[in-house]
């Protein structure tokens, strides 16, 4: 029997660094209960799309569908969004309601703004299809260079956080500050490899690891400032903002809002902004939040929020994760 976790705690949704065959698979004996969801999920995207999030064949066409940053955003918003209402449909509890904040990593900044009230169903489904869509439109043409453009994680000791991230900031190329541990920058392949050279000149003393993520597109980069303008009118031209029911700490400003417009100009600002979800988790333990829900696929968030001290870590990534809620009396 799943006990409600008790207030105050955060639940924070997953951005989209983890690929998964069948999102859904995990959730077949839960038909049912998610058909009317799939139903709003085709609909809303005008395709079979649910049967992709039930495929877990590895063969070359569904993983070219799963990296497809179209496909892979409105999957894993959906998956997450399931999450919660399985768990709402199975307990009567709704944990996404209840929480005291809420927050999402880059992409996973829309999942909260569904969760909250501020977006529905469809209209989140196809904000982030747009997202993604304007991301893809910016990479070369087939004919050219796919590799143009990525993202890299920088891992060294945390004593040399400020040097690394000011670094960062000056090549113009920080994209999220994950923890006093890591940064991710992201940009023009030359751009990462300056910066790479210029922080090993400036920081001999450490051993800085490297690690190349698997996308193409520089998330969180200059360069994708004018996909803010154009989500800035999609949603005036296409959406109705609901009431914000949560407050969500903005990857903006590591600051909460309540407001429908603010939140959602926040989030799209966010797009050409590094993540700052260092600021986002001091100002949760600040507010005595010891307890953040991981909620969502994939164990990454929860691999980046057990770096900070002193903080419950729970993720719930499938149904059977769901007997990790415990209550905190």
């Amino acid at each position: 029997m799943l006990r409600v976790l008790k207030s105050p705690y955060a639940l924070a949704c997953p951005g989209q660094g983890f690929v998964r065959y069948g999102y859904l698979a995990p959730f077949a004996n839960y038909m049912p209960t998610l058909q009317p969801y799939l139903d709003q999920l085709d609909e809303a995207l005008n395709e079979k799309f649910s049967q992709h999030l039930l495929n877990t064949d590895k063969n070359t066409d569904t993983q070219s569908w799963i990296a497809k940053t179209s496909n892979a955003q409105p999957a894993i918003l959906f998956t997450t969004f399931i999450l919660n209402e399985l768990i709402r449909h199975e307990y009567g509890i709704d944990l996404a309601k209840q929480a005291t904040y809420l927050m999402g990593h880059s992409l996973g900044e829309y999942t909260a703004l569904l969760l909250s009230g501020v977006l529905d169903l469809p209209s989140a489904l196809k904000l982030v299809r747009k997202r993604g869509q304007l991301m893809e439109s910016l990479l070369p043409s087939k004919d050219q260079d796919q590799h143009l453009y990525g993202m890299r994680a920088y891992l060294f000791p945390e004593s040399y956080f400020e040097a690394v991230r000011k670094i960062a900031e000056e090549n113009n190329v920080l994209a999220n500050l994950n923890h006093q541990q890591q940064i991710v920058c992201s940009g023009h392949v030359d751009e990462l490899t300056k910066f790479g050279d210029v922080v090993r000149q400036n920081l001999s003393d450490i051993d800085i690891k490297e690690v190349p993520l698997e996308v193409n597109i520089p998330f969180h980069n200059q360069r994708l400032k004018p996909l803010v303008s154009e989500l800035e009118d999609y949603v005036n031209q296409n959406i109705t903002l609901g009431m914000q029911k949560v407050p969500i700490i903005s990857n903006l400003t590591g600051r909460p809002s309540s407001s429908s417009e603010t939140t959602l100009k926040n989030t799209l600002d966010d797009n050409c902004r590094p993540v700052q979800w260092v600021s986002s988790m001091q100002y949760l333990q600040q507010q005595g939040i010891s307890t953040i829900v991981n909620m969502g696929p994939g164990y990454v968030l929860k691999s980046i929020n057990s770096k900070y001290s002193g903080m419950t870590n729970v993720a719930l990534d499938t149904p059977t994760t769901f007997k990790r809620l415990k209550t905190n009396n």
